[in-house]
């Protein structure tokens, strides 16, 4: 770790795992509900169990190195990659000694196997080393917020860019998510049911 930095610790997401699939009985790491933990600054990335508290499952460091990660996700059963871990590689500012990559990805981890089983790293590389976030789509599609980039984009599982918007403001911005439009109730958000943990 960076000694001169205060949060060697820093969690960027914290979220509990959805259905994903897994028989129970072989993987109980994996039970909806337990809690998947991304902290980028130790690039560790965990599962704890609800109930004892204890870590039951870790990315291994050696296989996918230094990330400096954000929005680490389970991809819930329903959608393409189903119980596969989703996250954005910032490939900066983390572990010791710091390492910066000057360049972003997206890989999609398949946990068992600790292996990446797909991954956004075109040839025209990206690069938000901060914040930003990927979510997987009902049409296989991964929405990409490259936040530093002000960028927010659509690619295909070939890795083509489906849409792209770039935001004019140099502020940027933390993370996009898309919604249903079910989800909208006459242009106004839904109500928002808290979560039961």
């Amino acid at each position: 770790m960076d000694q001169t930095r205060e949060d060697i610790f820093h969690t960027n997401s914290i979220h509990p795992l959805p259905e994903a699939g897994y028989d129970l009985e072989t993987f109980p790491e994996f039970t909806p509900g337990n809690i998947l933990v991304s902290e980028r600054e130790s690039h560790f990335v965990f599962i704890i169990d609800r109930v004892t508290g204890d870590i039951v499952w870790s990315l291994d460091h050696d296989t996918i190195g230094n990330l400096g990660q954000h929005m680490a996700r389970m991809i819930p059963t329903g959608l393409p990659g189903s119980g596969n871990i989703l996250l954005f590689d910032n490939g900066c500012c983390s572990g010791w000694p710091r390492t910066d990559r000057g360049y972003s990805r997206v890989l999609e981890i398949d946990p068992v196997t600790q292996s990446i089983v797909w991954s956004y790293d075109p040839m025209v590389p990206f690069n938000s080393p901060i914040r930003s976030g990927a979510q997987r789509l009902a049409n296989g599609n991964t929405l990409i917020s490259a936040s530093q980039e002000n960028r927010t984009f659509e690619v295909a599982p070939n890795g083509d860019i489906v849409w792209e918007f770039v935001q004019t403001s140099t502020e940027g911005h933390y993370r996009c998510h898309r919604v249903d439009y079910e989800w909208l109730n006459g242009g106004e958000a839904g109500p928002v049911t808290p979560s039961p943990w």
